[in-house]
């Protein structure tokens, strides 16, 4: 009995050494080559830091990050881990991160639910600061003969309430995104498209946003489409909005999203999407200006995008986006003589030298509900 005991202990112990060692080793040789983007995180993985004897004491905390998310079979460890919380007990994996709601729908358990539920609010200060920087943007833009417009695209609570958990309420005395939009909608120089009561109206129409993943889908994205190009019609006639009938959505199955992805499920939660395809499109892409993005920015070839269409007579537009707009671009290009894309690092800046340089007809600026804070800190030129 004890020689079994000490074999045990053996095999235990060497695989405990094992398993703390091959990351150190795979560090060194590469035998696993690892992205330095995490594409379920949505984030840049830390860097290896340089270690300096007269910057010592952040170094083990540095490293210890480093070591986490470079750490060789984290994402199956991952995977496993979630699959024994998850299907037994209904709970989520990464409970400051992601909820579960019914239908296994997931919701981002993070920003999105401290402003859904009231517990992250603006100031008034804030909210003033957020209207002068976006009152201020507007009168120059108008000075250079721009449009500008403003949205936010809602989060998945906001639109699905009915799928969130039971112990997850809305905050009675409404969110800081209702307090911010009360008070941009009260300066007529900025503006607002309302993206959510479109959104809610359209439910009808089927399922508008990712049940894995925190963003639209492209039924959603159609909608919110048409809110904006309804609203930029009224100022520019010529705009002729896509019907509904001209967009036929191909459904297919595949893997779950970001939110599926974060507790190690996006190749078990797959969810049904739609591929848009438009009747008589004739956008096509354009040749890029070549704008050099932030230097941390992870996904740098969509730092800029470009689109024409052969209709010179149309407006040009230039955008300010994250990734929600990559949802409603599809259909927004088609309505536009030429179409400037700037994703900056969610930073939201108001792209000054850009705009002097595509002297567009308008300038849209979309930012996600969550995000709208950023303002506060985005760039002034």
């Amino acid at each position: 009995m004890r020689r079994t005991k000490k074999i045990y202990s053996v095999i235990l112990t060497f695989f405990f050494l094992a398993w703390i060692l091959v990351p150190i080793f795979n560090n060194s040789f590469q035998v696993f080559p690892q992205s330095p983007i995490s594409k379920t995180e949505n984030r840049t993985l830390a860097r290896e830091p340089v270690f300096n004897i007269n910057l010592a004491d952040p170094y083990p905390s540095a490293f210890e990050n480093y070591f986490s998310d470079h750490f060789i079979f984290r994402q199956q460890a991952l995977t496993a881990h979630s699959f024994l919380i998850f299907y037994p007990f209904k709970r989520s994996p990464v409970p400051d991160q992601v909820d579960i709601g019914k239908d296994n729908w997931l919701f981002n358990g993070r920003d999105d639910k401290m402003i859904y539920q009231g517990k992250k609010k603006f100031t008034n200060d804030e909210v003033k600061t957020i209207v002068r920087i976006l009152h201020d943007r507007a009168l120059y833009y108008r000075e250079r003969g721009s449009h500008f417009y403003v949205c936010f695209a809602p989060m998945t609570q906001e639109i699905y309430p009915e799928y969130l958990p039971n112990n997850y309420f809305r905050s009675p005395n409404g969110t800081q995104t209702d307090k911010l939009i009360s008070a941009i909608t009260k300066d007529t120089t900025i503006y607002f498209i309302d993206l959510k009561s479109v959104l809610l109206a359209s439910k009808k129409f089927g399922r508008l946003y990712q049940n894995t993943d925190n963003h639209w889908n492209n039924l959603g994205g159609y909608f919110a489409y048409s809110a904006i190009i309804e609203r930029i019609k009224k100022d520019f006639p010529r705009v002729k909005p896509i019907p509904l009938s001209d967009v036929t959505f191909n459904p297919f199955m595949r893997n779950g999203g970001g939110l599926a992805s974060m507790i190690g499920f996006a190749d078990v939660l797959k969810e049904y999407d739609l591929t848009p395809v438009i009747r008589n499109a004739q956008v096509k892409s354009g040749i890029k200006a070549g704008y050099l993005p932030p230097y941390w920015f992870a996904y740098k070839d969509e730092y800029e995008v470009e689109w024409v269409t052969p209709d010179h007579n149309m407006p040009k537009l230039f955008v300010i986006r994250d990734s929600f707009f990559s949802f409603p671009m599809v259909y927004l290009r088609e309505n536009f003589s030429k179409t400037t894309v700037i994703w900056d690092s969610w930073m939201y800046g108001p792209n000054y030298s850009l705009i002097e340089k595509e002297k567009p007809d308008i300038v849209l600026l979309m930012i996600v509900e969550p995000l709208a804070g950023n303002l506060l800190t985005s760039p002034i030129y």
